[in-house]
């Protein structure tokens, strides 16, 4: 099976977390850059990604990466990039977003507009046709220009990975999923420790410990983009990796979360999502307000002795999301 780059984006700050995910995967980085890590990996890798990582925003398919101060540049870099080894004849393709930091060109939708036309005239020869009726799967871009360096990846998650399928009712500005998740992979917390949120809103932060602690994977209860690019993934290899995500998979598994908040509404949309997500029966949801917190066990809030160096690399992450 063929050997890609593919993009995992993050939250800034959280790129060693996301690092350690992959690593944990078994895939080899090839780049960790603000905001985004670079792994190897197959067709398997792409489905084992969107799949299992819990703090990638989306996995991209690396297509290309080239230097443009000009629009000229742009489209011919644009026209260079092997489109036919990715998207089939009636593929449906657009550049979805551009982004662009100390770069020469700037303009999203002028960024957008000449890389369509360059893609249309690549496509246009490798196929010989003059027309696409793109009434195929979905093949969307995203670039990053940065420092006149263009890097085009191709979406293979479609929704954000956040969009894990269980959040149906919100409280006001809820965390993301993914956010949620880094943040409790950042602490020392385990399965074997209290995990208290007096505030828990919807109940991001208890669904996420109680799917780390019993080893869900976040992406098994949706579907991908990339699950339509049959010319590209066997469809074989999406099944296997959902049973290896039922087979790694245990809720019997006993552990103690709490979730508190003054709303009593908001708490019932808690219980709710905690339900969609297959938690519910790991997380203890209650009306409280923090005032009259309190637990029957002893909530051991000090962090477990550990080498001064991990110690300092968290408060050195810490410091750096803040400050972004």
């Amino acid at each position: 099976m063929k050997t890609y780059e593919l993009i995992a984006p993050c939250h800034f700050g959280l790129e060693a977390v996301l690092k350690k995910e992959i690593l944990d995967l078994g895939y080899e980085i090839s780049q960790v850059e603000d905001g985004r890590v670079t792994f190897l990996g197959d067709g398997e890798a792409i489905c084992r990604g969107n799949v299992f990582l819990r703090t990638a925003e989306r996995v991209l398919l690396k297509a290309g990466s080239f230097r443009a101060e000009t629009f000229e540049e742009l489209f011919q870099g644009t026209r260079a990039v092997c489109w036919e080894e990715f998207i089939p004849e009636d593929g449906k393709f657009w550049v979805a977003k551009a982004s662009s930091i100390k770069s020469k060109l700037f303009s999203p939708s002028d960024i957008q507009s000449v890389m369509k036309k360059a893609m249309v005239e690549r496509m246009k020869q490798h196929y010989g046709v003059t027309w696409f009726p793109e009434n195929g799967a979905s093949f969307p871009l995203r670039v990053f220009l940065h420092k006149d360096i263009v890097t085009v990846g191709i979406d293979t998650s479609g929704d954000s990975l956040h969009r894990r399928g269980y959040r149906t009712l919100t409280s006001k500005a809820p965390i993301t999923e993914t956010l949620a998740a880094a943040l409790i992979m950042l602490t020392l917390w385990n399965k074997e420790r209290i995990l208290v949120d007096p505030f828990c809103g919807s109940g991001t932060f208890p669904i996420e410990a109680a799917m780390i602690a019993s080893d869900m994977a976040p992406g098994m209860n949706r579907s991908f983009l990339s699950e339509d690019w049959k010319h590209l993934i066997k469809r074989k290899s999406w099944y296997e990796v959902m049973d290896e995500a039922n087979d790694r998979m245990d809720t019997e598994i006993k552990v103690d979360i709490q979730g508190y908040d003054a709303d009593g509404d908001i708490v019932k949309a808690a219980r709710q999502n905690a339900e969609s997500a297959g938690v519910d029966h790991m997380i203890h949801f209650q009306q409280r307000p923090v005032s009259a917190l309190s637990h029957p066990k002893n909530m051991d809030l000090s962090y477990p002795t550990r080498p001064t160096e991990n110690v300092s690399r968290r408060r050195r992450i810490f410091r750096g999301f803040t400050r972004r």
